[in-house]
């Protein structure tokens, strides 16, 4: 079953372009969905890095704190 409304990718982008229709790959760049969903991208990627930053701070300072309980420092 082919599903695709359009011949070829040219012409979906065509589509796009000239009347804002089609998939939303090649929708226009300014509307709200891509700048919502760019919005959460970012939040998201944030979230992770800060979040992987204190994670590992957090277990390099119980590290030391265990190497210095044992008396190695």
């Amino acid at each position: 079953m082919d599903t695709f409304p359009y011949e070829s990718w040219e012409e979906a982008g065509q589509a796009a372009r000239d009347l804002g229709e089609g998939y939303f790959t090649f929708g226009p760049g300014g509307n709200t969905a891509t700048i919502i969903l760019t919005i959460v991208g970012f939040v998201v990627m944030a979230v992770t890095v800060f979040g992987g930053m204190y994670l590992e701070n957090r277990n390099l300072d119980a590290h030391v704190k265990r190497i210095k309980d044992e008396g190695m420092i």
